[in-house]
Parts: C-alpha cells; structure tokens; sequence
C-alpha cells in the first residue's frame, strides 16, 4: 500500500492495522514507521499500532481497542 506493506488494511474505513514485534522497538524502526506512518496518513489511512505482545497475552482488550477504533471511525463518518 503507497509502497508499504501493512499487516490488515480495513478498505471500507481506510484503516490500517499494524502487529509490532520486537524489531519495532529499536530507534531506527521507529524512525521508519514514523515516515512509513506520515506517508499513510497522508493519503488518508488511520493507522492502529499494536504490539504482539498485547496480541498474544492481552486478545480481549486488543479486540476491543480495534471496535473502539471502528467505531470511533464509523460515527465520525470517515469511510472510505
């Protein structure tokens, strides 16, 4: 997507959903996904970060960190 591959894409809200491992905690990743994370919203993407981590050991509240997501998303009539 622009040049990036993202982990979910939600085409109808424009919204993307990052799963972080470990390597995206180093400086230098993070200064990628800043610029990668400026690029997509640039064009219009809302991006969710989540950690593997909160995946793994957290499912109940990443699920429920995703609805709020769409439905902030949904009231607020941003679909793509």
């Amino acid at each position: 997507m622009f040049g990036y591959i993202t982990d979910f894409f939600c085409k109808k809200l424009n919204l993307v959903i990052e799963v972080d491992g470990d390597v995206h905690g180093s400086t230098e990743q993070m200064e990628r996904d800043l610029i990668r994370e400026d690029v997509l919203r640039s064009k219009g993407m809302h991006i969710l970060r989540l950690s593997n981590e909160e995946v793994l050991d957290h499912l109940p509240s990443s699920i429920e960190a995703i609805e709020l997501v769409i439905e902030e998303l949904e009231a607020s009539g941003t679909e793509g």
